[in-house]
Order: structure tokens, then sequence, then C-alpha cells
């Protein structure tokens, strides 16, 4: 059967004549642009107007806090040119079958040298992009789980040892070829870890990692090397 489509208006209505053998009162809310009603209140007639009020300004805090978004959750938009370098290494490790990792860095006080204290520890395939004054985006082609931790901590030992030391926290995740990932998702994905590590407070890396499995087509750690920089184009002629 067929469910039949009321609007609110039409609803609200309904419940009023419902009510009107009951000790309540009806309240229809408008909802603030026009003359249809965004809701119905039903409250006991012996109910305080006072106390009314109190549990009413009680419920709309609790519903602003339910929906209101983090602070550490507001992430810069990504840019194009982040997204584009995504979607090709994405499609790349679909040849190399080498995984791809992707870390999110925020920093607290960054300074005029962050991106270089950054770069000092990137290869000359990684790509890194600034979102913001102390965001970056760092794409790590062929680079494992493992690998990829360590490098992240070297990062953040860096920063640490300044003086003053600069609370950093990384977010990354990292894709397989079987994971098929669009760029959308293992962005959203080291976001997510980003977020994790920023609810410790203090310096922290969060990670999350893809499906990895075992090919019959399997090649050496050498052979993936070699055509990985072959497709890359720096390898020998």
């Amino acid at each position: 059967m067929q469910r039949k489509n009321h609007s609110i208006a039409a609803l609200c209505r309904d419940i009023e004549k419902q009510t009107r053998s009951y000790p309540v009162r009806t309240m229809t809310i408008p909802d603030g642009k026009n003359d249809t009603a965004a809701g119905i209140l039903v409250v006991k007639n012996d109910c305080d107007p006072r106390d009314l009020v109190r549990k009413i300004s009680e419920l709309t805090s609790r519903l602003a806090d339910s929906t209101r978004i983090p602070p550490e959750q507001i992430l810069p938009a990504p840019s194009h040119s982040l997204m584009h370098s995504l979607a090709i290494e994405l499609d790349r490790i679909q040849q190399t079958r080498l995984p791809c990792s992707l870390l999110v860095i925020d920093l607290k006080n960054p300074d005029d040298q962050s991106a270089e204290t950054i770069e000092k520890h990137l290869q000359e395939t990684d790509i890194i992009t600034s979102s913001s004054e102390s965001a970056w985006t760092v794409i790590m082609p062929g680079t494992s789980l493992g690998r990829s931790v360590k490098r992240a901590e070297a990062i953040q030992q860096e920063f640490l040892a300044l003086s003053p030391p600069v609370t950093i926290w990384i977010g990354m995740a990292i894709a397989y070829a079987d994971d098929h990932m669009l760029p959308e998702e293992i962005l959203a994905a080291a976001e997510k870890e980003l977020v994790a590590a920023k609810r410790k407070k203090q310096s922290a890396i969060c990670h999350v990692s893809g499906i990895r499995k075992e090919h019959s087509c399997q090649v050496t750690v050498e052979e993936r090397a070699h055509l990985f920089e072959l497709i890359n184009g720096i390898g020998g002629s």
C-alpha cells in the first residue's frame, strides 16, 4: 500500500483535532520563512509557563550543541591540484600494485620555515600542497603503512625538537590497489584520522590502512621499485 504523503501543516491540524479530548494545549511552531508550520508543541494544561520556557531553552541549547561542528573538524576545502594529483596517483597504483599514502598535517603556531621543515623529509616523488598557513597534505606514492608511519614520525620529531616545540597532528590514510579508492575517499579517510589526532590535544599521529591482498602475479620488491621508476619517468633509458 502506498503511504499517503501529508504536509506538515495538515499533520499539525490532525494532531490538534486528536488532542482536543485530552487535558493538553497545542502550539503550532512556524518555520520562520512563510505561513506554513515547522511543527507542533503539545503540553499539559497545568504546565507552569515559566518551567515550560526553561525546558524549551534547555532543549534548544542541546539541539544547537548536537548540530554544531567542533572547530577541530572544520577543515579547509581541498585544492583542485591536490585532487588532480590524487586521481593520478590512485590510478597509477592499479598499474604498479604499489600502495599510496596520504598525510594531512596540521601545526599549532607554525612559522615561515614550517614548510621547509616538512620538505626535508620528503622524497623526489612525493607531492606536497598547502591548504592553509598551518595545514599541508603530502602524497607519498609507493609508500606502505610501515614506511609512512616512520616518515611521519620523523617529521613529528623534527617539530618537537624545535625551541619551543611545535605541536603537530598528522592524519594518514594508505590505499592499496584492491581498495579502488577515489580521491575524495582517501582524503576523507586521512582527514578523519587528523580529527582523531587533534582530539588528543598533544602531538599525535593517527592512521588507517586499506585492504591489502596478495596476488598470484606478485613480483619482487626490486621489480616493483623498477616498474614504479619507469612509470614515473625517473628510470634510465
